[in-house]
């Protein structure tokens, strides 16, 4: 008796001296590791980019499978903003998506920081019926147009607006998910649409103005400015970086390993293959990527230029009506599970480094090794 009295005063003394932590410590892995993602857009359980690739191959199961840890997969057609409400409900722990609504959902409150980055999209396209009588954006001026709320398509649909002079005070805008967009351009309950390209080669639609230079379309050529195209990122809760720093490192080597492989020429037809089950197809996506190398698909960092993308959403947000607050860009950004990984993996002159306006202050190593013609 006197010996159990004897061991609880200890544990006591320990809780008491160091907190909770020490004396009842908390399980260093989770049993399941719940992923979000904005790539169930066209309702297939896929997504493009990096994460697909990891999520094709389980690569990130492969990692984990010693610790007996369960990967739940989430591909919302809601895009970025269901992902912010996923977050908000506690029902994932990491996300990528579209960083327009992320900065949305953090300047709400939400308890999430970015740990690894993208490099600024291509633009989004407007969609018209193929037998529309438009021919500039500027006639897009009252007409109905469908597009999701809230999400990086949205953000690069406005942008290309305003290069045209228009605002989204000039049209009537429609709240749709992809899928439903295509279906009312088929109907013609909408006179545009802000969508992917793939409806049309189904003969419904044509391509009214794209931000991407390899698309073609009918309006007046006016480039659509790199500064313009958004950013997606990836996140995790502040609550796991917390909990399991150690997973959340491993998650971010994962996810740079399979960048390398996405950096390979020699992979680009494999990896597009992969890519299109998400619901874009393969022919689509090449010509989207005709004259981008898979070394630049393949940036992933958050440096200062990504910041600057960030900070310039969070501004754009704010202006629209969409964030009510700013906050601190640079507090939301954490790259020591990055820098910890480049370093580990070898790799941290393989990407270059961009400045706050997108000029280049590191050349990356890794443009020469993945070289190769497709």
């Amino acid at each position: 008796m006197k010996k159990l009295l004897s061991s609880l005063f200890i544990v006591l003394l320990m809780v008491v001296a160091f907190g909770p932590t020490v004396a009842f410590s908390a399980e260093k892995y989770p049993k399941v590791i719940r992923i979000g993602s904005s790539g169930g857009a066209y309702g297939k359980p896929f997504i493009s980019g990096t994460l697909g690739i990891i999520h094709a191959k389980g690569l990130l199961e492969e990692e984990f499978k010693k610790e007996g840890i369960k990967f739940e997969w989430n591909f919302f057609k809601g895009q970025g903003p269901a992902c912010n409400e996923a977050f908000a409900n506690g029902n994932i722990d990491f996300s990528e998506n579209g960083s327009f609504p992320a900065v949305i959902g953090k300047a709400a409150g939400l308890k999430t920081k970015v740990i690894l980055g993208s490099g600024p999209s291509r633009g989004a396209q407007i969609m018209i019926p193929r037998d529309s009588k438009i021919t500039t954006v500027q006639q897009l001026k009252g007409k109905r147009v469908g597009v999701i709320r809230g999400t990086n398509t949205e953000y690069t649909f406005l942008k290309a607006l305003e290069l045209h002079g228009l605002s989204e005070n000039d049209l009537v805008r429609l709240n749709l998910q992809a899928t439903d967009t295509e279906a009312a351009l088929a109907t013609k309950d909408v006179d545009a649409g802000a969508v992917g390209i793939r409806i049309r080669d189904t003969g419904v639609a044509k391509v009214l103005y794209s931000g991407n230079p390899d698309i073609k379309y009918i309006a007046p050529k006016k480039a659509f400015p790199e500064s313009s195209g958004p950013v997606s990122a990836v996140y995790v809760t502040e609550k796991f970086a917390k909990e399991y720093p150690d997973v959340v490192k491993r998650f971010v080597k994962v996810y740079l390993k399979a960048s390398r492989y996405v950096a390979d020429e020699k992979n680009r037809t494999e990896i597009f293959k992969l890519w299109s089950q998400a619901g874009t197809p393969y022919a689509n996506i090449k010509e989207q990527n005709r004259t981008e190398s898979s070394y630049e698909l393949s940036r992933v960092l958050s440096d200062d230029f990504h910041k600057s993308q960030l900070k310039a959403l969070l501004d754009f947000a704010i202006k629209k009506g969409y964030a009510k607050r700013s906050f601190d860009i640079d507090k939301w950004v954490d790259t020591s599970y990055q820098e910890a990984a480049l370093k580990e993996l070898k790799l941290e002159n393989f990407w270059a480094r961009y400045d706050k306006d997108g000029k280049v202050v590191k050349t990356g190593t890794g443009l020469v090794q993945t070289a190769k013609k497709h």
